[in-house]
């Protein structure tokens, strides 16, 4: 089952559950026992309200290959590219590179 799917289900439970627990108060008796009962119907009903939320938002949240934006990979380069590597990689230095002389100490 869809996240979303589920998510509205278990938000109409919740909203269902939530206006049972109210008319269980209004026409009930008042005792002990019936705010018991009102109150378990009450989290019940919210617990199940806030999870289909949430599962409603974590459906709304989640990527898909339609909403991302392909990036081309590294090894993609554009003609203008390769040209300045061809021009860069075929010139040859002007100067002779000098050699590295390393320091004596003592």
């Amino acid at each position: 089952m869809q996240k979303r799917t589920l998510g509205y289900l278990l938000l109409v439970f919740g909203i269902g559950g939530m206006a049972l627990a109210g008319y269980v108060f209004v026409t009930g008796t008042g005792g002990r026992g019936h705010l018991i009962e009102i109150t378990s119907l009450l989290i019940i009903g919210a617990s199940f309200f806030f999870a289909g939320i949430n599962y409603i938002y974590e459906a709304s949240k989640e990527f898909t290959v339609d909403h991302l934006q392909i990036t081309p990979e590294l090894e993609e380069v554009s003609p203008i590219q390769q040209q300045w590597r061809t021009i860069h990689i075929a010139k040859q230095p002007a100067q002779k590179v000098r050699e590295h002389i390393p320091a004596k100490a003592g």
